[in-house]
């Protein structure tokens, strides 16, 4: 079940917060191509100078090394990232959209965005996983149904400038 949060102060700050304490626990080091496998390749996938960039159709795997707390990215374009083989969200310019598959795609969230976003962060908390645009909490994902899976699975028309990965205890 998909919560959005409540625009109140105190979730503001309890999600900022923990966004906080995930982020400072994050590695200083940035995920490397040797790190990556291609998962699928429709698309043409470049990785140059610490940058990838991937074109629509091409998707990238990282599996996690060990505990699946979460991770952040710093990215321009268009950007999805699978949290499953079945759900995932898409950020664009203007909206984030989560979607589901089941017998067919359908939209289980979308949020208009004022601007268009430079980084996402993905990491779960407790029974929830929560998405960050620019440290700016927009959804609590139940982790029993959305939760982190065997890694970070990214797609889209996308210029990625970083990962950093939370995944060693």
């Amino acid at each position: 079940v998909l919560s959005e949060f409540d625009r109140s102060r105190a979730y503001e700050r309890a999600a900022a917060e923990a966004y906080r304490e995930f982020s400072a626990g994050l590695p200083d080091e940035f995920v490397g191509e040797s790190e990556f496998l291609v998962w699928e390749r429709e698309g043409p996938v470049h990785f140059k100078d610490g940058v990838i960039a991937l074109s629509e159709g091409a998707w990238l795997l990282r599996r996690f090394a060990g505990a699946r707390q979460g991770y952040e990215i710093r990215f321009r374009g268009w950007l999805s990232v699978a949290l499953s083989s079945t759900k995932w969200f898409d950020v664009g310019s203007s909206a984030i959209t989560l979607f589901r598959r089941e017998d067919e795609v359908r939209i289980v969230s979308k949020i208009a965005l004022d601007r268009p976003p430079s980084a996402v962060a993905v990491f779960a908390i407790g029974p929830k996983v929560l998405v960050l645009l620019d440290g700016r909490p927009i959804w609590a994902l139940d982790a029993a149904e959305f939760g982190l899976d065997e890694g970070i699975k990214l797609g889209g028309a996308v210029r990625i400038e970083s990962i950093r990965v939370r995944d060693r205890k």
